[in-house]
């Protein structure tokens, strides 16, 4: 996965009653699964006359791990709609949660899987997301003859040095997209007459 989105802010929306139950959903960027439950655990705590805290993560980038829970409402109809609006949206490192105080009406299984979906739907439609790209590190060796090819094939690529140290020869370090890396690799090549390859950093 080149890129993804994840949030850049919390954010928080109470959608309009249904039949009295009022739903308010919280959403939160979080680096694991301990960061997910804490805010779980946090919202539990600070508002604990909610009959039900509803909730569902997806953490990890390359291998993303989710979780959903239904915290007492009948199974699969609070946790598994919130996942699937984080995951509709391509969302990684989010918990949502879901707060329901009972309005003494019964909803019924496709009431609650609506309500539940609407709510995790309206939180995050009104959290600002960033999107974040993933990058190798990298560093490029050079004679200061070649610094004038070197910075125009950086610009067509539109990248920009993290760091540059000038000894006997220029370091640069880079962040380089994964798929952009061969087709630097070879412009670089082909600007240097060979002299100038990528190093990748581990």
């Amino acid at each position: 996965m080149p890129s993804h989105l994840t949030l850049l802010a919390d954010a928080d929306v109470e959608i309009d009653k249904i039949k009295g139950s009022r739903f308010w959903a919280f959403a939160r960027c979080v680096v694991d699964e301990a960061e997910a439950q804490a805010f779980v655990e946090e919202l539990r705590r600070v508002h604990r006359s909610a009959g039900h805290h509803c909730h569902a993560w997806s953490v990890g980038i390359e291998d993303s791990r989710t979780r959903s829970s239904d915290d007492g409402e009948p199974g699969g109809t609070a946790g598994r709609p919130i996942l699937r609006e984080i995951e509709a949206r391509g969302l990684r490192n989010v918990c949502v949660v879901v707060l329901r105080w009972f309005g003494g009406t019964k909803l019924g299984t496709g009431g609650l899987v609506r309500a539940y979906g609407a709510a995790a739907r309206a939180v995050l439609a009104e959290a600002p997301t960033l999107e974040i790209r993933l990058t190798r590190s990298a560093r490029l060796r050079f004679a200061y003859a070649d610094t004038a090819l070197v910075e125009a094939v950086l610009r067509e690529h539109a990248l920009r040095p993290l760091a540059a140290t000038y000894a006997a020869d220029v370091t640069l370090s880079l962040a380089v997209p994964p798929e952009d890396l061969e087709d630097l690799d070879r412009a670089l090549a082909d600007a240097t007459a060979g002299r100038l390859r990528i190093e990748l950093e581990q």
